[in-house]
């Protein structure tokens, strides 16, 4: 008895980020995500896999930064969740800048207080 082929594939996608966060030690987040779908949709489902799996490294970062802040101070590297409209894309941008300028006046912070010591 023959089988019938499978008409869906499978289409998989992640997302890695991998920071050094000194004295030998690495920080390593990764997403990884599958789903089947027709041939004619692998593009479209390959974009949102990717999508997926770079908003949740992202969720991810966002709760580092807040817990661990030393270990994103060397850079100031920050992925975020892609936005999917225009006016949420500007919001976080500003946020984003909001937070950059409150983190640079924290590292200034630090750096007169090193100088001083």
């Amino acid at each position: 008895m023959a089988q019938t082929p499978n008409p869906f594939i499978e289409v998989t996608r992640s997302f890695s980020f991998k920071k050094n966060i000194g004295n030998y030690q690495s920080l390593d987040l990764f997403f990884s995500q599958k789903a089947e779908c027709s041939p004619e949709n692998a593009a479209q489902t390959s974009r949102m896999l990717v999508e997926f799996c770079r908003n949740e490294v992202a969720k991810d970062i966002a709760e580092l930064q807040e817990s661990h802040p030393e270990f994103f101070r060397a850079d100031r590297l920050i992925i975020r969740p892609i936005a999917s409209s225009d006016t949420e894309a500007r919001d976080e941008d500003n946020a984003i800048e909001r937070m950059r300028e409150e983190r640079e006046q924290v590292d200034d912070q630090i750096d007169h207080i090193n100088t001083d010591l």
